[in-house]
């Protein structure tokens, strides 16, 4: 794809592709290697961050969230981070604020205050220890496995095997609540304060960052209450915006009802690039975590918008039951 990419120049895709609105996220900015991390690969360096709103300043006008329901007359972006993770706050706000530029968090309401953690990001501690230490052959009698099926059993485990997630650590002497007060990982409510008085929107991620195909309707509209409650307490915001957990694959139009009819929900996000949906409240994002500039990253996704055009592929319809 990188090779297509190349022979086009930047204006030209943009005056091809009908859409106009690029919505690159992130998850942590960082140039260090963090345990809850380093074996998700869910993470941009500092250095490449400012390269990438160089890059979007310089072709891209920035808007608030409020205008995305605006049909827009010129190419634009907007920056949005899920999981509400501390990187953000120490290397991305402070560039945003300086450039002035309109972005969005969207939390987790179970993680702020580092008072629990997410599964998948206690999985990486775990890899992380184990091979630190180097304790394959331990846990691979423990999971009666052999050693090289040890990662990918572990990336394999899901939220309800967050027991099963703990009894390893334990076994090999790892405390995810001292990582937790030692580390802290995740954003705390002073600077989610601080962030939404300098003009960010503080979004709804769930409560728990589970994946919502494994839940049913009840459950996942209290996933999505109990956050905009803890929101609502905490930061008394009268718009709310949600971005779906794992992405909005398979979701059904019956969530999405509740969210704009129910749950004050304004927009709503998923994670397939540059897509239209059947929805108009629901916006797709562009994963910016790669190992490739800015430029290269929307001019791929530009083309493969283009080559989908034909296939009448770049519009998402739900399931409705």
């Amino acid at each position: 794809m990188q090779k297509w990419s190349k022979k086009f120049s930047l204006n030209l895709l943009k005056q091809i592709v009908s859409k106009k609105t690029l919505l690159p996220y992130y998850h942590d900015v960082t140039s260090e290697n963090k345990a809850h991390l380093s074996a998700l690969g869910f993470v941009r360096t500092k250095e490449d961050f400012e390269q990438d709103v160089a890059f979007f300043l310089a072709n891209y006008q920035n808007i608030s969230l409020r205008d995305l329901t605006t049909k827009p007359k010129v190419n634009q972006f907007h920056i949005s981070f899920d999981d509400g993770l501390s990187g953000l706050y120490t290397n991305a706000f402070p560039l945003l604020a300086e450039k002035k530029i309109d972005a969005s968090i969207f939390i987790n309401s179970d993680f702020i205050d580092n008072k629990s953690m997410f599964y998948r990001h206690k999985i990486s501690v775990l890899i992380n220890s184990i091979k630190e230490q180097k304790l394959e052959k331990k846990i691979a009698e423990i999971l009666k496995l052999n050693e090289n099926q040890i990662i990918s059993h572990l990336f394999s485990l899901g939220f309800s095997d967050t027991v099963l997630i703990d009894q390893i650590a334990k076994e090999i002497n790892l405390s995810f609540e001292e990582y937790l007060i030692f580390n802290k990982p995740y954003l705390t409510s002073e600077q989610l304060i601080e962030i939404k008085n300098a003009g960010f929107t503080v979004g709804n991620h769930g409560k728990s960052h589970i994946n919502f195909n494994t839940l049913d309707f009840e459950n996942q509209k209290k996933q999505v209450l109990d956050c905009h409650h803890f929101l609502n307490q905490l930061l008394k915001q009268e718009t709310a915006y949600f971005s779906f957990p794992f992405g909005d694959h398979k979701i059904k139009n019956e969530l999405f009802s509740f969210l704009y009819n129910d749950a004050g929900i304004k927009a709503s996000f998923g994670v397939s690039g540059i897509k239209k949906d059947e929805h108009k409240q629901h916006f797709h994002r562009i994963v910016m975590e790669k190992n490739e500039d800015a430029a290269t990253i929307i001019q791929n996704e530009y083309i493969k918008y283009i080559l989908k055009t034909p296939l009448l592929r770049n519009t998402l319809k739900r399931p409705n039951d």
